[in-house]
């Protein structure tokens, strides 16, 4: 029983390790760098935290980091929404443009 239990702890710890390595993979070098910045990378890393990791990614990827409130970053994300307007006699090609051209 227990030799079972052993082996179903090492494929798990072992798979593991191989998703935590998949979904860092995917990551840009931008991504990775931001996740390096944040606190106890190096400890996440060693136990192959994938729970932490997307967790990360997915603060990251929507522009929250650890040093800004969450709640302050949603405001100005829906303040730049509401804000968009155009402008008279602004073509809707060049409209877009600018969007584009705002989110990079």
């Amino acid at each position: 029983m227990l030799d079972m239990y052993l082996q179903r702890e090492d494929a798990y710890n072992e798979n593991k390790a191989k998703l935590f390595a998949v979904i860092y993979g995917q990551c840009t070098p931008k991504m990775i760098d931001g996740l390096k910045s944040q606190g106890g990378f190096k400890d996440k890393e060693t136990e192959k935290d994938v729970v932490w990791l997307m967790k990360a990614v997915n603060k990251l990827s929507v522009g929250i980091n650890e040093h800004e409130n969450e709640a302050v970053t949603a405001y100005d994300a829906v303040k730049f929404f509401y804000d968009l307007r155009q402008i008279d006699g602004e073509s809707i090609d060049k409209f877009e443009i600018v969007l584009i051209l705002e989110d990079s």
